[in-house]
This record gives C-alpha cells, sequence and structure tokens, in this order.
C-alpha cells in the first residue's frame, strides 16, 4: 500500500480521534502520532507529541477537534 509506513497526525483524540487512529494503524499499517489537550492515556499504538513536533513529523495531518476559538487558527 501507498500508506504503509507513513506517519499520521491526529489532533484531538475524542471518539473520533481514537477511531481514525484505530483505522490508521490496523488497516492501512500507519504510525500514529497525537496531540490533545486532555492528557489521557495514549490507546495502543499512538504516541503523544506536541502540536509543533506532530506537523513537522507527520506525512498526514487529520483534525479531529471542534472548531473554537482555541482551535481557530491551529494549522
Amino acid at each position: 500500500s501507498e500508506l504503509a509506513g507513513k506517519t499520521i497526525g491526529i489532533v484531538g483524540l475524542g471518539a473520533v480521534g481514537q477511531a481514525v487512529g484505530h483505522i490508521a494503524a490496523h488497516g492501512f499499517d500507519l504510525k500514529v502520532v497525537a496531540t490533545t489537550r486532555s492528557m489521557q492515556p495514549a490507546p495502543d499504538k499512538v504516541g503523544f507529541l506536541s502540536i509543533d513536533a506532530l506537523v513537522e513529523q507527520s506525512d498526514i495531518i487529520v483534525l479531529c477537534c471542534p472548531l473554537t476559538p482555541e482551535t481557530r487558527g491551529l494549522i
């Protein structure tokens, strides 16, 4: 697959972000990194990074966070 081995960065690890991460890791063999404002335990196969490190290290970035004044202009 063209995606296998690439890194996906997920911004927001609520229910949607966790589902995207699970599918990416198990369905497409992607390395999954994430950033979230809550410090919940990382799901299996997910590494936490700062937003700057996530942007630098990811081949693909997915925003799974609501659009709020805090997240507007994040990327």
